[in-house]
């Protein structure tokens, strides 16, 4: 069957890689990545907890190789997240999400719109693991960033620039900070901070 032989390829793979480490040879981000797609198991996602963890390590591994920034690298984060959401382990992708941040503030710098999309990003994770401060103060330095690039970057575009510019890169956060502030508009300091940044 095409799940037995997807099983004997994992369990084949898996030697490979154990032989390699026992040798002290490296291993590639490619390597844990494919590793970890044999192993996931889409039938049973909630018991493919253990191919979350060589995603992760494909993700940390294409860090070293590539750098932080390289589309490699996104990809391996893009994979990461979407197995993240099949195995509904939300938790896991916290300490990542943190270390993504604070890598773009470090590369791009804290107002960069792309560290504000990481900022957002962890946002909505906090949202989901029901933290709403977290979630909402995030929110608010994602959103800040974003007000202060737009302010840079619009005076010196023409008209049909500025709406492109805005529809693309404003807009759907905008859209997002706003949904989020309803769907926490009970927590005390939903207003201050979800309207601190306009």
């Amino acid at each position: 069957s095409v799940l037995g032989n997807q099983q004997a390829a994992a369990k084949m793979f898996r030697r490979i890689i154990d032989h390699r480490q026992s040798k002290g040879l490296p291993i590639k981000s490619y390597d844990f990545s494919r590793l970890a797609s044999l192993e996931f198991d889409f039938k049973n996602p909630r018991g493919s907890t253990e191919s979350l963890k060589l995603f992760h390590q494909a993700w940390v591994r294409s860090k070293a190789e590539f750098g932080t920034l390289h589309r490699n690298t996104r990809h391996a984060y893009d994979i990461l997240v979407e197995r993240v959401q099949w195995v509904g382990g939300w938790e896991s992708l916290e300490p990542v999400l943190v270390e993504q941040l604070k890598e773009y503030e470090h590369y791009k710098g804290p107002g960069h719109p792309e560290t504000a999309q990481a900022a957002q990003q962890l946002a909505q994770l906090y949202e989901r693991l029901e933290k709403p401060h977290e979630a909402l103060t995030m929110m608010d330095r994602s959103q800040r960033v974003l007000r202060d690039h737009v302010a840079r970057e619009l005076p010196s575009l023409s008209e049909g620039e500025q709406r492109d510019f805005l529809e693309r890169h404003f807009q759907p956060s905008l859209d997002a900070a706003l949904e989020m502030a309803l769907r926490l508009n009970k927590h005390p300091n939903t207003a201050a901070l979800s309207a601190g940044w306009i």
